[in-house]
């Protein structure tokens, strides 16, 4: 029997004023799952909740202590996940997301 792999639902929290140096580290945490997840033959599935900042739960569920989980910020801009995430797929994200 081979086990089916899946990542739902998985977030990234730092700090709710992050350096570069934070959003650094998350966007390389980001695509070594990512990675990791194309790597894995029985992995089916990778899905974040949800994509920007402005509604993300994770502000008021830890009291202010975390922010910042997901890959477009709060004006809905793409953060360094994204790109860190699209070189592990191969594509050249669009700079004239706004």
């Amino acid at each position: 029997m081979i086990w089916k792999c899946r990542l739902p639902r998985w977030i990234l929290c730092i700090s709710p004023n992050p350096s570069d140096e934070e959003l650094a580290v998350q966007a390389q945490a980001y695509a070594r799952i990512l990675r990791l997840a194309l790597e894995a033959e029985n992995c089916t599935e990778l899905l974040t909740w949800g994509f920007t900042d402005k509604h993300s739960w994770v502000p008021t569920f830890h009291k202010g202590k975390y922010d910042h989980a997901l890959l477009f910020d709060k004006e809905y801009q793409p953060k360094p996940a994204v790109a860190a995430m699209a070189e592990v797929l191969g594509v050249v994200p669009n700079s004239n997301i706004t």
